[in-house]
């Protein structure tokens, strides 16, 4: 998939949540990572080992491509307000800043 995780996971979380939210897609990239490293070396092992992980590689490829183009918004010259609202497809870009001004002010006040 290339560096389309890492494309989308910079542009499409609000601010208040941008760390965390990264932090926890990272996690979960290393870790997939890894239980696909684990998994492949004992399934090339065998010929129907070999022939499943590519065939599962190449429908995890389509499946992504297919999600990429036609789920993922445009992104090019777009503010984090107007990303979210095409996401949301609810809120007006003034009322994504105000639920973030609202969560703010809420976080203080605890």
């Amino acid at each position: 998939m290339s560096s389309t995780p890492w494309a989308i996971n910079a542009e499409i979380y609000p601010l208040h949540v941008i760390g965390t939210a990264n932090s926890l897609s990272t996690t979960t990239n290393w870790t997939a990572n890894f239980v696909v490293a684990t998994v492949f070396l004992l399934a090339l092992q065998t010929d129907t080992g070999k022939v499943v992980s590519f065939l599962v590689l190449a429908l995890v490829a389509m499946v992504a491509w297919v999600f990429v183009y036609f789920l993922v918004p445009e992104t090019a010259n777009k503010n984090i307000d107007e990303i979210l609202n095409d996401i949301l497809g609810k809120k007006e870009p003034e009322q994504v800043v105000q639920t973030y001004q609202d969560t703010k002010h809420e976080e203080t006040r605890e």
